[in-house]
């Protein structure tokens, strides 16, 4: 219908939104692609250092490859060393992920009240949350790009990403903030 043509394809200039994506794309197509990375909306205006959570942050749908699981592991092995960390993880989930909603809630439970689960939030309530937290954390391995990672880094967080994907793009890895779990 649209008269699809790779040659013609090839000759377009083909924006991706991260570094990663890119490549992926070229090894598969063999198309050149500039990267031209999603805007970020300014957040609620951050509340200062010393007023923050001493809590981590994760945002995301509520599914598998998000792997939420990992992320409350890691921060597990935190709590030995910063036994007061929280984390609260904003999400939502739909017919398709209650399975793992449940999986999640259960491990969660498991662990202690330490861990907090919010969902069905309004943007304003998501961008306070992500204005008073001191850190973010994803645990997506192989994230296209990920816009929750780059909200909360530009409201303030110092967040923490999986060694591998397009997020690693924005805080600047690999280094101190990407982790392999």
């Amino acid at each position: 219908i649209a008269g699809f043509s790779f040659d013609r394809m090839k000759a377009n200039l083909t924006l991706v939104n991260s570094d990663w994506t890119g490549e992926r794309v070229e090894q598969l197509l063999g198309v050149e692609t500039r990267t031209l990375y999603p805007p970020v909306v300014d957040p609620a205006p951050g509340v200062p250092w010393a007023e923050r959570r001493n809590a981590f942050l994760a945002i995301g749908r509520i599914s598998p490859e998000k792997e939420y699981e990992s992320v409350m592991r890691i921060l597990t092995r935190v709590r030995a060393a910063a036994p007061d960390v929280t984390l609260t993880i904003v999400g939502t989930s739909d017919r398709h992920t209650r399975r793992y909603l449940r999986s999640v809630s259960s491990l969660a439970a498991s662990l202690g009240s330490w861990i907090q689960f919010r969902d069905n939030l309004t943007r304003d309530e998501v961008r306070a949350l992500m204005a008073s937290h001191r850190y973010g954390i994803h645990g997506m391995r192989e994230e296209h790009f990920g816009i929750a990672v780059a909200e909360m880094a530009r409201a303030g967080c110092i967040v923490f990403v999986p060694n591998g994907g397009g997020q690693v793009e924005i805080v600047k890895g690999p280094g101190p903030l990407t982790y392999d779990s």
